[in-house]
């Protein structure tokens, strides 16, 4: 979950962070207003965390298919058409430490 305190760390950071401070206000606000929350979640970054750092998630094999009007089914067990597919069953705590250490990472050096 990312708090207005990581936004506003974010905010002073790399380009990235000050991208994400800047176009995530009004999603924060509906997270802690509307939601009534501390902070909101940041489920939007866990693909990406499983393709760089595996070891921060928990995942498992299910099957995936597709019903005829596009509904996507994913089911713990093999079924007609259904293909395997890694699902994330949860994320592990450090996920949040790493991915604002990510973000915080000062910027490369322009070319």
């Amino acid at each position: 979950m990312i708090d207005a305190n990581d936004m506003k760390g974010l905010a002073t950071s790399n380009t990235a962070g000050q991208y994400l401070s800047r176009h995530s206000r009004v999603w924060l606000w509906f997270w802690t207003n509307v939601a009534r929350s501390e902070g909101g979640p940041i489920f939007d970054g866990a693909p990406m965390i499983a393709a760089f750092a595996p070891h921060l998630v928990f995942s498992e094999i299910r099957y995936a298919s597709l019903e005829s009007d596009g509904t996507l089914l994913v089911n713990g067990r093999p079924g007609v058409a259904a293909r395997p597919v890694q699902y994330c069953v949860s994320l592990k705590p450090a996920i949040k430490a790493f991915l604002m250490r990510r973000l915080k990472q000062k910027d490369p050096a322009p070319r």
